[in-house]
């Protein structure tokens, strides 16, 4: 592979990133090769100290070319760990003497790529990547609680931004930037253990090997991985594992497996994480409405009124929705369950809400809840034809704009027209609320079995396409209530 240049640049220099989609991971693939070429370097052999050299003084030159923090705090702790299981005094002569000139030439580099000024920036001066970091991060316990089973492979940043990123801020994230967390929050509690598990353990055995082969690669690799992985997204690439793997391999032929595999080192490291992951469980959460998941949803809120939700994005505002829904609970108690099936309506809901084209699930919910108050946000448009004369009592109610499907509109009492509104009602997520008030304060509704025979005949003929559009004709628009 060459280095390949992108529009990742700082202070005008540009950051070189070997192919990879960012530079970070290409800092961490050069950091470990640094840590290998120092200890090949270690070597009485002319040739592997030779081979080490190249290495470890090209890597190094690269990694400054990437300006990563992550990569070169990742590579200077690892050197750490190689340096101090070194033998004193192996280095000496002229071997020292080149060494020297080429750490001098490097430090010459880093300052012509202005590395300090990158180094420096969230120290010195307030830098915006270290600030949205803290952010992200913090929100992981949430997260980590708010899923059992996690929110699934490739879905972390998703989550944020719907369920957990303050909805004053806009950045889009892919992941947690942070590969540990990204993964804790997608695989769960279980999984979440066994993945901590394996690092504690991996840790462990290499620094215990540290003095048993000859200068401590083992746990340098380990930790430049491990700590790569806390500053970015970098372990989803398998090259970056290659190095650490291949270490580790040849570590364990030369070591000795009874001073390695021991029943109270693997008891240790289990106790170790499992107080991890209670801590990322029971860890304090505030200014955020408690989220949890379930198979097929999320429940938002606590206490209070409860609404169970079927969205249609397209209708309630786009893919963040739910900013809305969390606005909304700032100021009321309330419960929100977003759910995608029928069977998932919870029995103490006090309304549902169809929204769009989720809106012809009305006939199975008042099939299976014929008790329960109904309120669809902007049916289709077929739908709102067949509804709109024959839903004359309180239990369901249409909101729909007065601009999405004029001139065939017409208030009747269970019928709220938005003036000025389209498909989309501003505010639906405190109007909402503000409706269960107003049912609440009206006492309960009874309706008779021919009014539930009427409906369920009426739904049950309500097309699933749009194919009653041509069957319908123009009426004159009357005057259109606000309510």
């Amino acid at each position: 592979m060459i280095p390949v240049f992108a529009d990742f640049l700082f202070d005008g220099v540009e950051r070189w990133q070997l192919g990879f989609d960012n530079p970070n991971k290409a800092a961490i693939l050069f950091a470990e090769l640094v840590i290998f070429g120092v200890w090949l370097v270690q070597c009485r052999q002319a040739v592997w100290f030779w081979c080490g050299y190249v290495v470890a003084t090209v890597s190094a030159f690269a990694l400054l070319h990437t300006i990563s923090r992550g990569g070169l705090l990742a590579c200077g702790i690892g050197l750490t760990m190689v340096w101090g299981a070194a033998k004193a005094g192996i280095i000496r002569g002229k071997r020292l003497i080149l060494i020297v000139l080429s750490l001098i030439f490097l430090f010459l580099s880093a300052v012509h790529l202005k590395v300090h000024k990158r180094c420096m920036h969230g120290v010195v001066d307030e830098d915006a990547s270290i600030k949205n970091r803290i952010v992200l991060w913090a929100s992981a316990p949430a997260m980590f609680r708010a899923a059992s089973r996690g929110w699934g492979i490739g879905r972390s940043g998703e989550a944020y931004i719907k369920w957990f990123q303050p909805t004053d801020r806009q950045e889009r994230y892919r992941t947690l930037v942070n590969s540990h967390l990204t993964w804790l929050v997608e695989i769960g509690w279980g999984l979440g253990f066994l993945y901590l598990y394996g690092w504690c353990c991996a840790l462990w055995s290499g620094w215990k090997m540290r003095d048993s082969i000859d200068h401590g690669l083992c746990i340098g690799e380990a930790i430049c991985l491990f700590i790569g992985g806390v500053f970015s997204s970098v372990l989803e690439s398998i090259w970056l594992w290659i190095v650490p793997i291949l270490s580790f391999s040849v570590s364990f032929r030369l070591a000795s497996s009874r001073r390695l595999f021991s029943a109270k080192g693997f008891l240790l490291c289990g106790c170790v994480v499992l107080i991890m992951v209670c801590g990322l469980v029971v860890y304090p959460v505030s200014d955020c409405p408690l989220i949890r998941k379930f198979k097929d949803g999320v429940r938002c809120g606590e206490g209070g009124s409860e609404i169970c939700l079927f969205a249609d994005p397209d209708v309630l505002g786009g893919e963040f929705y739910m900013r809305e829904l969390r606005d909304a609970l700032k100021t009321r108690s309330g419960t929100i369950n977003v759910i995608s099936t029928v069977p998932d309506i919870s029995h103490t809901a006090d309304l549902i809400v169809l929204s769009g084209q989720e809106c012809h699930r009305i006939h199975d919910v008042t099939k299976l809840h014929p008790d329960k108050r109904v309120l669809l946000i902007s049916p289709p448009f077929e739908l709102y034809e067949l509804l709109r004369h024959t839903v004359t009592h309180n239990r369901i109610r249409i909101w729909i704009g007065a601009l999405s499907n004029s001139p065939f509109l017409d208030a009747g009492d269970s019928v709220t027209v938005f003036l000025g509104a389209d498909q989309y009602i501003p505010l639906w997520g405190e109007r909402t609320f503000e409706l269960i008030g107003d049912w609440q304060k009206g006492g309960q509704i009874k309706l008779t079995q021919e009014e539930l025979s009427d409906i369920t005949a009426i739904i049950r003929a309500a097309p699933s396409d749009n194919s009653a559009l041509a069957n319908l004709s123009p009426n004159s628009c009357p005057s259109s209530k606000l309510r």
